[in-house]
């Protein structure tokens, strides 16, 4: 509470809490609570003085939602399970992804396996047989499921290119653009991001085109209002849509748990492997992590992945860790927690890359938190800019980043690193020239 219950009983003041949290969640207001009614009823002695409820059930464990969450939910699962959307044929498709709809049909019976083989399109399959059931399906929504690693992307990648032989039209829709750009990148040339195609769709007479397949990535982080109102306007223009994704990750900074509701209701495809890892161990210890088992963390331990000490011995670890990797001539990416810690790292690593010659002492520009930057330096990106291209087909995005090429007398020359970790043939120059 604010300072003006600073004088007030501590008694009188949880008083108040109490009445103004029962006012918040009565019918009155639109709350609904979401637990059963308990049963067997119990006596009075088997009850909490506090609240009144039984002492059988742990406080605090009540789940509240509104009226209208609750039908927003309802009307997204209905939609979603309609059927009569643009689907393609079985045979077609399947000679498409290098192998046979009856392998296909064979696979979607079998649970995943981990080394599935691959076939003559160079998809697993696994991965083959969640673009096969999601895009010969006529349901309105599919949902693809895999863990971190799994080709998630790469396999929507070859699901919009056989929509696109098909002569349908496909968009990739995700919520952030740092997302939107792998997309774009992967293949699905237009790609948005979540808040700018609704705001497109918006506009009066904007329709989707004719047998459109939107792609929902990274289905997780997106919002149950986003996710409902993109539903809404595919069963409106009979649009397909396949979202993907892993709701044991992320969940969305709003109100989430869109994309798990679908997948408890509709079911999904699963993908096996986190390609992404080389070693066995870590393959199978991120999948352990990934389902809640905290036992996991020993394997972690036991390969040097988990050490600890003071706020000064790990800055200092990492300071002489980042700088090794610098000097072997690789790239690196170090994260911490707060902005804080992040500028302070980023200060002393600075500081030893300039004394190896690393980072050029001459010449630098501000940036923000009284940071500087010159030649040799990493940049990340912390806003998205739609204005700024930074090379054909990107546009700025937050997490992008940057090695300084020059600072000149119109600013900063640079290059952007690609997802290989390779560098943009061509710097850009920033601010841009048109900037006032």
């Amino acid at each position: 509470m604010g300072p003006e219950f600073a004088g007030v009983d501590p008694d009188a003041r949880q008083e108040l809490l109490f009445a103004l949290t029962e006012r918040a969640l009565s019918p009155d207001f639109g709350v609904k609570c979401l637990e059963a009614p308990e049963w067997p009823p119990v006596p009075q002695v088997l009850r909490r003085e506090l609240d009144g409820r039984s002492v059988y059930t742990a406080p605090g464990t009540e789940r509240y939602a509104t009226h209208g969450q609750l039908s927003m939910e309802e009307a997204l699962c209905q939609r979603a399970q309609r059927h009569g959307a643009p689907c393609l044929a079985r045979d077609i498709l399947a000679a498409r992804l290098g192998t046979g709809a009856d392998v296909l049909d064979a696979m979607l019976r079998e649970r995943a396996q981990d080394a599935a083989p691959e076939t003559r399109a160079g998809l697993r399959l696994d991965q083959a047989s969640m673009i096969y059931e999601a895009l010969t399906s006529d349901r309105r929504v599919s949902v693809g499921v895999g863990p971190a690693g799994s080709g998630k992307t790469y396999t929507v990648a070859a699901g919009a290119r056989a929509w696109d032989a098909s002569g349908g039209q496909v968009i990739g829709v995700t919520t952030s653009q740092a997302a939107r750009n792998v997309l774009a990148e992967a293949g699905i040339s237009e790609a948005w991001n979540s808040t700018r195609f609704l705001h497109r769709m918006r506009e009066p007479g904007e329709r989707l085109p004719e047998r459109t397949l939107i792609i929902i990535d990274e289905g997780s982080t997106m919002s149950m209002t986003h996710l409902a109102e993109i539903v809404r306007r595919a069963e409106r223009d009979n649009a397909k849509v396949l979202i993907t994704g892993d709701h044991h990750q992320l969940a969305a900074v709003e109100s989430g748990g869109g994309m798990s509701l679908l997948a408890d209701r509709l079911g999904h495809t699963q993908l096996a492997c986190p390609v992404r890892f080389i070693a066995q161990w870590e393959q199978h210890a991120s999948l352990r992590l990934r389902g809640g088992d905290k036992a996991a963390l020993k394997a972690y331990d036991e390969h040097g992945r988990i050490t600890g000490g003071t706020a000064e011995q790990v800055f200092e670890n990492a300071r002489r860790a980042c700088v090794a990797v610098r000097l072997a001539g690789e790239d690196v990416l170090l994260m911490a927690y707060t902005l804080e810690d992040c500028r302070e790292l980023s200060r002393i690593i600075r500081d030893d890359l300039i004394h190896l010659g690393l980072v050029d002492d001459g010449r630098s520009v501000p940036l923000a938190a009284e940071a500087r930057a010159s030649a040799g330096d990493l940049i990340v990106a912390r806003e998205n800019d739609h204005q700024l291209v930074t090379e054909p087909g990107h546009t700025l995005a937050n997490g992008d980043r940057f090695l300084v090429d020059a600072v000149t007398g119109q600013g900063l020359l640079v290059r952007r690193i690609l997802e290989d970790e390779q560098l943009t043939e061509r710097p850009v120059l920033y601010p841009p020239e048109s900037s006032p």
